[in-house]
C-alpha cells in the first residue's frame, strides 16, 4: 500500500521528467509490448493492455522523448549519441491486434517501432502454446481442473487467470516436445481442439503478410526476429538453438524483404538463455537482442543483452512514467 502511493506520488505531473533530466540519466528505454485490444478478455492476460491506455502511454512518450526504431538507437549507443531521453516501442510475438489497434496509434504519433515475430506461426490460422492455452481456459464448460498434481478452480474469471499464469510457469520449465504434448492434453481436457484455426482478428491471430508488408512500407515498422517456434532457448541443445535462431532469421528475411537485424529471447529472463545463446544470436548477424529484465541501456550495455521495461495489464500510468525515466 505505501509503496503503491509513493509511485503514484512521484509519478505526479512532470516529477519524473524533471528528475530525468536533471540527474542526466540518458540511458535509452527500450519498452516491451505484446498485445493491445479494444475490448477486456474474458480473463486477465498481463500481456494484453487496452488501446485507450496504449494511446495514453504513447501520447506520453511523443511528448517527452525522441522515439526511434530500435536500429537507430543501437546506433546512438554505439556513437554516444544519446544526448536526450529517448525510447524505442517494441511487439513480442507479432499479433495481428498490433496491425489492428497499435499501428493507428503510432501512426497518430509518428511513434516508431519494432516488432518480433515468431517465423514458423506467421501468416497463417496456428499460434503460439499459451494463447491456445488461454483460449481453451476461455472457452472451457469445466468448472475445475486438476493437472500436474495441481488442483484449479475455474469458475470464475479469476480462478482461468491465476490457473493460466499457474499453469504457463510449470509448463516454461519444460523441454519443448514436452511442453508441446502438455499443451494439446491439456487443450483436449478443457474441451477444446488443439489443432483448431485460430479465427481471423481473434486476441491470439498473428500477423497475415499483407499487414506486415502495410507496416513495413508505412516506414514506421521495423521487424525482428523472435524465434521459429517461441521456444525457451535454454532448455535445447545447441544445435536446436542454432536452428531457431538462423532459420527464424532467414524467413524473416524472405518475408520482409529487409535484412532482420534483432532479435528478442522468448521470455526474457536470464534462466531463459545461455552464454551459448548469445554467441550464436551474434555468430548469425543479428546486431542486437533484447530480454526483459529492467534498465536502462548505456554505451556500455552488451549488445546481446539489451534491457527493456515490460508494460503490462498491471501497469499504472504513475508507474510507466517512473519507468521509463529509470526511477525504479
Amino acid at each position: 500500500m505505501i509503496r503503491n502511493l509513493v509511485i503514484k506520488g512521484l509519478g505526479f505531473a512532470g516529477i519524473p521528467a524533471m528528475l530525468h533530466k536533471t540527474l542526466k540519466r540518458r540511458g535509452i528505454s527500450i519498452l516491451a509490448y505484446h498485445g493491445v485490444l479494444d475490448k477486456p478478455l474474458p480473463f486477465d492476460d498481463w500481456c494484453f493492455i487496452s488501446q485507450e491506455t496504449f494511446d495514453e502511454q504513447i501520447r506520453y512518450l511523443s511528448e517527452h522523448f525522441n522515439i526511434v526504431h530500435l536500429s537507430e538507437a543501437v546506433q546512438m549507443l554505439d556513437n554516444g549519441d544519446v544526448d536526450k531521453p529517448t525510447a524505442v516501442i517494441t511487439f513480442d510475438d507479432g499479433y495481428q491486434n498490433n496491425y489492428d489497434f497499435a499501428f493507428p496509434i503510432l501512426k497518430k504519433y509518428n511513434a516508431p517501432a519494432t516488432i518480433y515475430l515468431v517465423s514458423d506461426q506467421m501468416n497463417g490460422e496456428d499460434t503460439i502454446w499459451f494463447c491456445r492455452l488461454n483460449q481453451a481456459l476461455s472457452e472451457t464448460s469445466e468448472t475445475a481442473l486438476s493437472w500436474n498434481g495441481m488442483q484449479f478452480n475455474l469458475s470464475n474469471p479469476a480462478g482461468k487467470a491465476a490457473a493460466s499464469a499457474r499453469i504457463q510457469g510449470s509448463l516454461k520449465g519444460m523441454i519443448n516436445s514436452r511442453l508441446n504434448t502438455e499443451v494439446k492434453q491439456l487443450i483436449s481436457t478443457l474441451g477444446g481442439d488443439p489443432e483448431k484455426p485460430i479465427e481471423n482478428h481473434s486476441p491470439y491471430r498473428l500477423l497475415s503478410q499483407a499487414e506486415i508488408d502495410e507496416m513495413r512500407d508505412s516506414g514506421l515498422i521495423e521487424f525482428g526476429a523472435h524465434t521459429c517456434s517461441h521456444a525457451i532457448l535454454s532448455r535445447l541443445s545447441a544445435e536446436e538453438q542454432a536452428r531457431e535462431i538462423n532459420e527464424s532469421k532467414r524467413v524473416i528475411e524472405e518475408m520482409v524483404g529487409r535484412r532482420c537485424d534483432h532479435f528478442a529471447y522468448p521470455n526474457g529472463s536470464t534462466q531463459d538463455h545461455d552464454p551459448v545463446t548469445a554467441q550464436l544470436i551474434s555468430s548469425a548477424g543479428f546486431a542486437s537482442c533484447v530480454n526483459m529484465r529492467p534498465g536502462a541501456n548505456l554505451p556500455d550495455t552488451e549488445r546481446m543483452h539489451l534491457y527493456r521495461y515490460g508494460i503490462g495489464s498491471d501497469t499504472t500510468f504513475s508507474r510507466f512514467k517512473l519507468m521509463v525515466h529509470h526511477i525504479r
